[in-house]
């Protein structure tokens, strides 16, 4: 039984043994660790060309490291598993300078990185490098399809430089041709100026960079004049408040206007008024033709520059007639019954021996009546407007008025040289409901029919008690009498 014991022993004993020496045949255990080529690199001033470092890493992954100040002349890019390629970019200082390029194991604190010393030499001479554009602004006008270029001049042996369009001009085409810069611009149909910036960019850091300015001038729309007319060129002989218009569009000009007849001389009896608030236009006004003749004068739109052909439109007017009535027989006036009155009476502080009062006097029949709202007569019947002149008549608040008493007689005047005891005269009018002067009219469903205006005559003013009595005997300009009396209460308004 002992024996057997002392027998298992061994066979373990020797089973150990050959488990040992089999892990010894297995190799040695391999330890992390990174390694570079060289620790030390050097580089001259300018012109140097870049360098490789071999990376030897064992069961690591490595990687670069740099200071920012360093990167902006040292470079160093991992190129492979096992290399780095350092460059310098020129160095146009006279000290020399240096930096660090650390390859550490990422995946491995306990691995040494490895420092890389680089150095670049000074120039010794501080060497000028330069970018030099003539001109500096190139101009165009509005609509320039020439080509313009600046000259871009280096200084400093390996200089180069870059341009480029600034922004989004996309109005200016440029183009690189050896040391020029070409420059061409689309049309500027804007009203302002408008500029843009080429960057001209030199290949060295330190250097200063160009700009470039392009400028284009404004557009500015060639001088232009258009008119237009479409109303009626002819007058009336009784052009009192007639009024025709002339629009006018001008660009970039100044204009006037003048009027002349077909021989260039000037025509006073037609006004053209030039009108430029707002819209510009010219007011064409003619005074009352009281010729038994026709008339004609030119309205002219020019440009005193002369920059366009002045543009030319024909007015006539009528002849006067020479006689307006178009009454065909006499007319008795007995039919009046309604009234309107309004009255022009005097201030307290005006002369009794000099002033003189105004009635505007309407009398009209029964089947006709007269809308204040509208303005208008309506209906069928006749009405007499007489424009009076009176004496003195002091302001009545209460309208509680009386017509001076007396003949007064029909003469040509004005509102303005009217004098007591006189009754205007009708003249040619465009507007019947309110004549100048003193008319008759008839009226036949709502429209104007037969009508004349008072050339002569008497109207006799009297009272009975309350009532006016107006008695009527006139005459148109054909002759025709106008006979009648009218009594009662008269509408002071």
């Amino acid at each position: 039984m002992r024996n057997l014991f002392y027998r298992l022993i061994l066979s373990a004993i020797a089973a150990c043994s050959l488990l040992v020496v089999s892990c010894k045949e297995d190799g040695p255990v391999t330890v992390p660790s990174l390694k570079v080529s060289n620790n030390t690199l050097s580089f001259a001033a300018v012109g140097a060309e870049a360098q490789q470092i071999e990376v030897d890493a064992v069961d690591v992954v490595w990687d670069i490291l740099q200071d920012d100040k360093d990167k902006v002349w040292l470079s160093a890019v991992k190129s492979s598993d096992d290399a780095v390629v350092v460059s310098v970019e020129n160095n146009i200082s006279k000290e020399a300078r240096t930096g660090k390029i650390t390859v550490y194991a990422s995946d491995n604190v306990k691995v040494d990185p490895q420092i890389i010393t680089v150095t670049q030499s000074g120039a010794g001479e501080d060497i000028k490098y330069g970018l030099k554009v003539e001109p500096t602004v190139l101009k165009f006008g509005a609509s320039d399809n020439d080509v313009q270029e600046a000259v871009v001049t280096v200084e400093g042996e390996g200089l180069t430089w870059s341009a480029a369009v600034d922004g989004n001009a996309e109005w200016v085409d440029m183009k690189v041709d050896g040391d020029k810069i070409k420059i061409t611009v689309g049309d500027n149909m804007e009203p302002k100026e408008r500029v843009a910036n080429i960057n001209v960019v030199p290949s060295m850091d330190g250097v200063e960079s160009k700009i470039l300015r392009i400028q284009q001038e404004a557009y500015v729309a060639p001088p232009s004049l258009k008119t237009e007319f479409t109303g009626n060129p002819v007058f009336p002989a009784n052009a009192k408040d007639v009024t025709k218009t002339i629009y006018v569009e001008s660009v970039n000009l100044e204009w006037d206007v003048r009027v002349e007849d077909e021989n260039g001389e000037t025509q006073s009896w037609l006004r053209a008024t030039p009108m430029t608030e707002g819209f510009s236009v010219v007011d064409v006004k003619a005074d009352n033709n009281t010729e038994l003749t026709p008339r004609e004068a030119y309205v002219v739109v020019f440009a005193p520059g002369g920059e366009v052909e002045p543009v030319r439109y024909l007015f006539s007017q009528e002849a006067a007639k020479e006689h307006i009535s178009t009454l065909t027989d006499d007319v008795d006036l007995n039919g009046m019954v309604n009234s309107r009155v309004v009255v022009s009476a005097n201030d307290e502080d005006e002369s009794p021996e000099d002033a003189v009062s105004g009635w505007d006097i309407r009398l009209w029949t029964k089947d006709i009546e007269y809308r204040n709202a509208a303005g208008r007569y309506f209906g069928t019947g006749a009405y007499i407007h007489l424009m009076i002149f009176g004496s003195y008549t002091p302001k009545d608040p209460d309208y509680n008025y009386k017509i001076p008493a007396g003949e007064y007689t029909v003469k040509v005047c004005t509102l303005s040289t009217g004098t007591p005891n006189t009754v205007m005269a009708g003249k040619d009018s465009n507007n019947l409901t309110f004549p100048m002067g003193s008319w008759y009219v008839e009226m036949n469903d709502n429209e104007f029919g037969l009508a004349g205006p008072i050339a002569s005559g008497t109207v006799n003013i009297s009272y009975e008690g309350d009532d006016h009595v107006l008695d009527m005997n006139l005459q148109d300009d054909l002759g025709n009498s106008l006979v009648g009396v009218y009594k009662g209460k008269l509408d002071f308004r």
